[in-house]
């Protein structure tokens, strides 16, 4: 009976071939042949990755709270309606529309003229 240690190879003059130790020792090291994936450095991001880094960020405390009170103090006024609430010559001001009732309340900013 034969005992593992006492097994003998069959070309005891062939050196065994090491394949993928890296560093120049191996064929290919487990990286195929030409390529990109073969270079050394390489980085090749998964469209995952691109996905996510297209969504914007969140900066910044209040983030939510500046984006719905982004147009509330803002109000759309037709050029019509002014036509008739005014005469030629009277300026128009927040003020005024507040005192004609074009508007309902008094915004901080100067509403938006439309056609």
């Amino acid at each position: 009976m034969t005992l593992m240690h006492e097994i003998e190879t069959t070309h005891p003059n062939r050196k065994k071939r090491r394949i993928g130790r890296g560093g120049k020792r191996g064929t290919y090291s487990g990286r195929g042949q030409k390529g990109q994936r073969a270079r050394a450095g390489r980085n090749i991001k998964s469209q995952e990755r691109e996905a996510l880094l297209r969504i914007p960020q969140k900066r910044g405390t209040g983030f939510d709270r500046r984006s719905k009170n982004r147009g509330r103090n803002l109000v759309v006024i037709n050029i019509a309606v002014i036509n008739r609430a005014y005469t030629e010559g009277e300026i128009v001001s927040p003020k005024t529309l507040m005192a004609k009732k074009v508007i309902t309340r008094r915004f901080s900013r100067m509403p938006l003229i439309k056609e």
